[in-house]
């Protein structure tokens, strides 16, 4: 082979090299410690260890060198990532001298193989954003949006919904955030008051995307229903009780300000006299929650007065529609329950503000509502449009059931729905034919919840959707998890070792087969994924030990290779 097609060869083999290091660090090595703490670590020395060792004895100190000099490239390449061009520059100049000259100490590393992996790793940085590569072990990645919301507010997430707003038979994301105001970040920085200051007015609007064919874009004001919008809206407190919500509507969207209650030096002049620190966030607290319920009360009794010289009805508070496996339609308006189910009216006072979910808890041809107010009651409905109470949860029961939210599905596929919900514990409840609850299951720490329970991608088999922290760590961070339900218990399905949270699944794209919508914490983006069915942690443990094979099956049919630890490479 002439040189030029040697140096060739050679360099796609260290391409190939920091390419497989890359993706068995991020897929494999961090994966396991996160979810196995200690053992991880075992786990993961032991197969750094046989990788180490199948390597050529000749090139073993060159080489391993070089692949830690190469993960170190990639952290260092995106930890300065954040920085205009023009101070990026210098850092990656920083970057490759002093990872250069540590290489050439440690392991002698010749110069062309040390600029290769270096722009190997510069490419990484420069096309790949790395909280998205935990995805990948089961997830693509078809859409990530812009950064929502101006770095450095006071809002650490907002919520995350979807719905069908426009009736086009896709459903629409719906998130919160400022993003004119991040657009004009740059031309308008921060007032010079708000340097010092941990709390100011905020003007953020609701923002709604839909799927154009290629892409999501931002819908307008009237490209969707905000009547739709205003019932699917989930009552977050944001920064409660500092803060206190205060909705408007204009032309351009449907906002939701954030005004505070107070001003730092009073809230920490008030919270260090230890005293008054309850009473003073007791008062807070009330005083955030009438301005708010006052605010919603002018935004709805707006939208009414504003529907009513159109003769059209009044804006429900919130809402539900169910078309399979059977056709029921409920609101609540004005302190009353009503709607529709197998096509006869239904209607009833209730003193519940949300209704949570409807399905079939008891089997027959009935339906039942979940409504929360101070309690969570159930109502079945009846086919002749009659209604009545057969079961409660009261904060004697759940100290903070009032807070509650929940899902109706069947998790055991035994024909009946079962209530979901998320509490400071989350629960698995079947409501018996006797009006009673049985739980079926209970988380053991207070970090677990529940997301969602759909399919995912081309698998039409319904599955839970949960945050969940680690198997054995007691750090309460929490990871994306399907799980399916057994008599056992939940059985882990896959997990994803990302920062995202308020996950969603629906047909976003009108492929009739669902996404997963979720916020990355902080970051004030929404991704939206596709599941895939490549065994891609399994693949990459089979890959792994395949070279492990290989490199030690080299070794011992050369046994008289004699090790040179100082070659270059």
């Amino acid at each position: 082979m002439n040189r030029p097609a040697k140096f060739a060869v050679n360099t796609l083999i260290y391409i190939v090299f920091a390419g497989y290091l890359f993706i068995l660090y991020e897929l494999l090595i961090v994966p396991a410690i996160l979810d196995w703490s200690l053992y991880g670590i075992f786990l993961s020395l032991g197969i750094v260890g046989l990788l180490i060792y199948a390597l050529p004895p000749a090139h073993r100190r060159n080489l391993s060198v070089l692949g830690l000099t190469f993960l170190l490239m990639v952290r260092a390449l995106d930890n300065i990532s954040f920085l205009e061009w023009y101070l990026r520059i210098p850092g990656v100049l920083a970057v490759f001298i002093i990872l250069g000259f540590t290489g050439q100490v440690l392991g002698r590393i010749a110069p062309t193989r040390f600029l290769t992996v270096f722009l190997v790793a510069l490419v990484i940085n420069l096309s790949i954003t790395l909280d998205e590569v935990p995805l990948w072990s089961e997830f693509s990645i078809k859409w990530r949006s812009p950064v929502l919301y101006l770095q450095g507010g006071t809002v650490d997430y907002f919520p995350l919904q979807s719905a069908d707003l426009n009736d086009d038979g896709m459903t629409e994301i719906i998130t919160q955030g400022n993003l004119n105001a991040v657009k004009k970040a740059r031309e308008n920085p921060l007032d010079k008051d708000k340097e010092n200051k941990l709390l100011w007015n905020e003007n953020n609007e609701y923002l709604v995307f839909g799927w154009n064919g290629r892409t999501f874009d931002r819908l307008e004001n009237t490209g969707y229903s905000q009547k739709i919008l205003v019932s699917a809206l989930q009552k977050d407190y944001i920064n409660f009780p500092y803060y206190t919500t205060d909705w408007s509507r204009s032309e351009e969207a449907l906002k939701q300000n954030l005004n505070p209650l107070a001003d730092l030096d009073e809230i920490v002049s008030r919270t260090m006299r230890f005293g008054d620190t309850p009473f003073y966030n007791l008062a807070l607290s009330l005083e955030s929650t009438r301005m708010r319920q006052e605010s919603w009360n002018r935004l709805i009794n707006g939208m009414v007065q504003q529907q009513e010289a159109s003769s059209a009805k009044d804006v429900p508070v919130s809402s539900v529609n169910i078309t399979e496996p059977f056709e029921l339609s409920a609101e609540i308006t004005n302190s009353e329950l009503q709607g529709t189910f197998a096509g006869k009216e239904f209607s009833a006072a209730t003193e519940a503000t949300a209704i949570l979910g409807a399905g079939r808890l008891l089997s027959g041809t009935s339906a039942q509502l979940a409504v929360l107010g101070t309690k969570l009651q159930i109502l079945d409905v009846s086919p002749s449009g009659e209604i009545k109470l057969i079961n409660e949860i009261t904060g004697e029961q759940i100290p903070d059931i009032s807070s509650a939210e929940a899902l109706l599905a069947d998790v055991d596929a035994d024909g009946t729905d079962e209530l979901m919900l998320n509490t400071e514990q989350a629960r698995i409840l079947k409501l018996e034919d006797t009006g009673s609850w049985k739980v079926l299951w209970a988380s053991t720490d207070d970090t677990f919840r529940f997301e969602g329970f759909a399919s995912l991608g081309p698998d039409q088999k319904p599955h839970i959707i949960a945050l969940s922290k680690s198997n054995v760590r007691n750090n309460r961070t929490r990871f994306m998890t399907g799980y399916e339900y057994t008599s056992q218990g939940l059985q882990q399905k896959w997990r994803v070792f990302s920062g995202m949270i308020n996950l969603t699944a629906a047909d976003f794209d009108g492929d009739q087969e669902n996404e997963l919508a979720g916020s990355v914490y902080k970051k004030h983006l929404v991704m939206v994924l596709e599941k895939h069915r490549l065994p891609v942690v399994p693949a990459l443990y089979g890959l792994t030990l395949l070279l492990v094979l290989a490199g030690i099956g080299i070794r011992l049919r050369r046994p008289h290779t004699r090790e040179r630890g100082g070659a270059d490479v």
